[in-house]
């Protein structure tokens, strides 16, 4: 989904880059896309974003809204 939002971004303003912000789960899915598209990316914001992606159930859990 970042994938295709990024590419139809890119595409519309003619630009080569653009800055990626995620908030919670959608800032573990800003930072996977910025390592596999580095090119594309010129800044990456990650707002309430844990380091470890795991809960004990094995499902990502965000620490202030269990998202």
């Amino acid at each position: 989904m970042v994938d295709l939002a990024m590419r139809e971004l890119l595409a519309q303003s003619g630009r080569e880059r653009a800055t990626l912000l995620g908030y919670c789960l959608g800032a573990i899915s800003a930072t996977l896309y910025a390592a596999i598209h580095p090119d594309s990316v010129q800044n990456l914001v990650a707002l309430a974003t844990r380091s470890t992606f795991q809960g004990r159930s094995g499902v990502p859990i965000c620490p202030h809204t269990g998202c």
